[in-house]
């Protein structure tokens, strides 16, 4: 069974990565994520990667806070802080997720994102379902051997798709739009050599994803402090 603490680590180096392909400064240190750039949409400043670092990690959040000025946002890995004591607002409540049934596959059923081209179609179609106007995954991103872009492409549309992100001991999958997670799970394992498969959904994604055969493996929750 994948632990929290892997989850938590590989959702990091998901996060240096498309820190990275922006040119944004990002750090580990003392179990800690963080950046002291403005995130980018739907990603935080700060990231919980170990449960003895909380009290740092809160510390560092209400110093970020004074020193810039808004609202700081950070995810806890592993559902341990308490936020109505700590005064923080719940953005959003999930749950870390495991594939214990698919370890390996040796040919993906959708298309691996190759090119600007097909990169910028395949934001447009996860635009439609996760509205931004800022472009989160630039070109920069598919010099990253350890990130797979997929998409199911009919007639030059992306009508469904996902990210696979690699890490030393598994293989994130985030970003699935479309209706067949399934199918995204298959593309990961395509890059995973034989790794297991992790990653976190909340609300009707969870459900989406355990019927596809995923198990829930630990909570995460995301607070802001304004």
């Amino acid at each position: 069974m994948i632990s929290p603490l892997v989850c938590a680590r590989n959702n990091a180096d998901l996060y240096d990565a498309v820190f990275r392909a922006h040119g944004l400064p990002c750090s580990r240190s003392n179990g800690i994520w963080s950046t002291t750039a403005t995130p980018l949409p739907y990603y935080s400043s700060l990231l919980l990667l170990a449960p003895d670092s909380s009290a740092e990690l809160l510390e560092k959040a209400h110093e970020m806070h004074e020193r810039i000025g808004r609202t700081i946002t950070f995810k806890d890995g592993f559902d341990i802080i308490d936020g109505a004591h700590e005064g923080l607002s719940l953005l959003f409540s999930a749950r870390w997720i495991f594939y214990r049934g698919l370890s390996n596959a040796r040919q993906a059923p959708w298309t691996r994102v190759h090119t600007p081209v097909q990169l910028a179609s395949w934001e447009m179609a996860w635009n439609a379902t996760a509205p931004t106007d800022v472009r989160i995954f630039p070109d920069a991103i598919l010099a990253d051997p350890d990130l797979a872009v997929f998409g199911l492409f009919d007639q030059g549309s992306v009508v469904a798709g996902c990210i696979a992100n690699l890490s030393a001991d598994c293989v994130d999958l985030s970003n699935v739009f479309g209706n067949d997670y399934h199918a995204a799970t298959v593309c990961a394992a395509t890059i995973a050599s034989g790794k297991p498969v992790v990653g976190y959904e909340r609300g009707e994604d969870l459900v989406t994803a355990t019927k596809a055969g995923f198990e829930v493996v630990g909570n995460l929750k995301v607070w802001e402090l304004n």
